[in-house]
């Protein structure tokens, strides 16, 4: 029946007959130490964090629960609608339950978003920057039994996806292998760090027939020959150039990043605009840090912190004249995105609306990285010389000698390092302490403090940012390029 009494008998006959839900394809139940209750869509990679209640609503869609009964909270029905107005759940008849998969799973370990893995410390490049002295071979690289170890390891955490790098991640004859095991364990790589001389066809026949895709990140030191000569490989640029366009043939992202220094900074301009040319996404330009290769090897090229931000400074305009080509990014500055013409970003400032004192002191890219030789760490540039863990966690344990849930085990070393809030940084600085815009910066990087001096210091490139007056000049800049445009302030979540 079709007409209004047709609707009410259709209804009376679900509620006779029952009301079953049950999880999507793809759609699984997990909880993480801290973060018990979770549903997590593999699909999209979208991880809904929930309260006891509602995951109990959750656990009940699996085709057996009717909650069309008495018995069945009314709450828990709206629960369920819930999760299928978002995609992860959908209405079935009895019995049309789900896979063992995807019923709950708890992790004795914290919940990690993301780890960041350093597959090797070769490389087939002699980069006159490298911060771990790859053209000496100084870290080596594990064995593919120990490799497909740590993607095990990974899983048994409910690691959901990992960037890979190096070195150069394509020196290993394996990373098939190790592709093939990640994709089994339902773990994406979500970025894929190259210099592009090795990318070819074959790679991407590989990551497709696996149901990888990653964004490429690539890097690219300037046009004018400027690439070549920081790679210190002749004909690098052509290979880098041919990547790109092999990667977005495939409809995958690319995204460069180019270091700058006295020599290239007057190309920035150029470079970027080629960038696009060729397709990349975005562009990070970054300053180099006084470690690894370049102190011995820049031929006096050195950038100070403040002619960094000049070059910062004098691109803004151009960077609205050419019409935003793509999204650019000037670390430790700003950011400037094209789908967003009026918004720009200032990723050192953070908002008001949390506790600063709560506040984590690792940043979002530096909680979880496992080194070449299988160290974990939270950054690989906090050790001392990039080599070693610095003095707080020296004793955590490599995956050679534990499992990746032994090192992120209650208590554990590491654990407590991850756990270092602010507050611990102000209690040990006492310039940190008093100064007036530590509310808004909370310290910046740790890398960068502790290579000025101590891992419980102030971070001189986030000094500059805020006492040099930096943040009103890039803010002016950008205001008079586009009078439109306002400050979109990133968010320092409270995650203690």
């Amino acid at each position: 029946m079709i007409d209004g009494k047709g609707k009410e008998l259709e209804t009376e006959k679900k509620v006779m007959d029952g009301l079953y839900y049950r999880l999507k394809e793809g759609v699984v139940l997990r909880g993480w130490d801290m973060l018990p209750f979770a549903v997590v869509n593999y699909n999209t990679r979208q991880v809904l964090f929930s309260k006891k209640d509602k995951m109990q609503a959750a656990l009940a869609c699996n085709g057996n629960y009717d909650f069309s009964s008495i018995l069945m909270p009314v709450v828990f029905r709206e629960y369920a609608e819930d999760l299928v107005r978002r995609g992860l759940a959908e209405r079935c008849e009895k019995g049309e339950g789900i896979t063992d998969e995807q019923r709950y799973r708890r992790f004795n370990n914290p919940f990690i978003s993301e780890v960041h893995w350093e597959m090797t410390g070769r490389c087939n490049y002699k980069c006159r920057h490298c911060f771990m002295s790859a053209p000496q071979n100084r870290l080596p690289q594990l064995s593919t039994k120990s490799a497909l170890k740590i993607v095990d390891e990974l899983s048994e955490c409910g690691v959901m996806t990992v960037n890979l790098s190096g070195g150069e991640p394509l020196i290993r004859p394996d990373i098939p292998l190790i592709i093939a095991a990640l994709s089994e364990k339902r773990i994406i790589i979500s970025q894929f760090y190259s210099n592009g001389a090795l990318i070819n066809e074959k790679l991407l026949d590989v990551l497709e027939s696996n149901g990888q895709s990653p964004t490429l990140l690539i890097s690219y030191d300037g046009v004018d020959g400027w690439h070549d000569w920081m790679r210190d490989v002749k004909g690098a640029s052509e290979k880098a150039e041919r990547a790109i366009c092999l990667w977005k043939s495939r409809g995958l992202p690319v995204w460069a990043q180019s270091v700058v220094h006295k020599g290239n900074k007057g190309c920035v301009r150029d470079t970027a605009n080629y960038l696009a040319s060729l397709g990349c996404d975005r562009v990070r330009f970054i300053s180099i840090d006084d470690e690894g290769e370049w102190p011995k090897r820049n031929d006096g090229m050195r950038l100070s912190i403040d002619e960094y931000y000049e070059t910062a400074l004098s691109y803004i305009p151009m960077y609205y004249e050419d019409g935003m080509p793509l999204y650019v990014i000037f670390a430790s500055c700003f950011e400037l995105d094209p789908a967003k013409p009026d918004e720009y970003k200032f990723p050192m400032m953070k908002t008001e609306t949390y506790d600063p004192k709560k506040a984590l002191l690792s940043c979002r890219s530096g909680r979880f990285e496992i080194s070449p030789e299988g160290k974990v760490c939270l950054c690989h540039k906090l050790g001392k010389d990039q080599l070693e863990m610095p003095p707080l966690v020296s004793d955590v344990p490599g995956v050679k000698t534990a499992s990746l849930s032994e090192i992120l085990g209650e208590g554990s070393v590491y654990r407590r390092t991850m756990a270092l809030t602010c507050q611990d940084l102000t209690d040990n600085c006492e310039e940190c302490r008093n100064c007036v815009f530590f509310e808004k910066c909370l310290g910046g990087c740790r890398a960068r403090a502790k290579q000025a001096g101590s891992l419980f210091g102030p971070d001189p490139k986030q000094c500059a940012f805020f006492r040099n007056g930096w943040q009103e000049e890039f803010a002016k800049a950008i205001r008079k390029a586009r009078p439109t445009a306002h400050s979109e302030v990133i968010k320092k979540e409270d995650e203690s």
